[in-house]
């Protein structure tokens, strides 16, 4: 068993089986596989990433987030159109900014942030799709409007 707060090196994955996703991961000389987390919470998160520390607590125009690093989210983009994932936490300035766009439904795991977005009316996350695994920043959403929502409400957007 692997105590909680201990690291470990990832060799491979990820892998789905029995609705779980599997890493497999090295600890103390032992090889083995083991869950990223459940539904609603995650068993391992990323230690560190380049940008992780990029936090800025001064956002006028957000509305108050209730995410942390470590939450898993779901998108919530009803309005058609898809939720830019980006290089940098400024968000897109041009075409080649984007890493990514995902749809509705779309769970993401969040690496770090908040840092406050280009217009200062969101906040910006350093987020990790679960599919896919690409990883840069996305917008948690404008007043009125959520683009990324908890688990347990994921139509938590307008």
């Amino acid at each position: 068993q692997i105590p909680g707060g201990a690291q470990v090196r990832v060799l491979a994955g990820p892998t789905c089986a029995s609705g779980f996703v599997y890493w497999q991961v090295e600890y103390n000389g032992m090889v083995g596989w083991t869950a990223e987390g459940d539904a609603t919470t995650y068993f391992m998160v990323p230690q560190s990433s380049p940008l992780q520390n990029y936090t800025d607590d001064r956002c006028p125009g957000a509305p108050e987030t209730s995410f942390q690093v470590g939450d898993a989210v779901q998108v919530d983009f009803n309005a058609g159109g898809r939720l830019q994932i980006t290089g940098s936490p400024e968000g897109a300035i041009n075409a080649a900014d984007i890493l990514a766009r995902v749809g509705d439904n779309t769970r993401l795991l969040i690496l770090g942030g908040p840092v406050c977005g280009y217009n200062g009316n969101t906040w910006r996350w350093l987020v990790r799709d679960l599919e896919t695994s690409i990883e840069g920043w996305a917008s948690e959403g404008v007043p009125g409007d959520a683009y990324l929502c908890p688990l347990a409400n994921p139509e938590c957007g307008s």
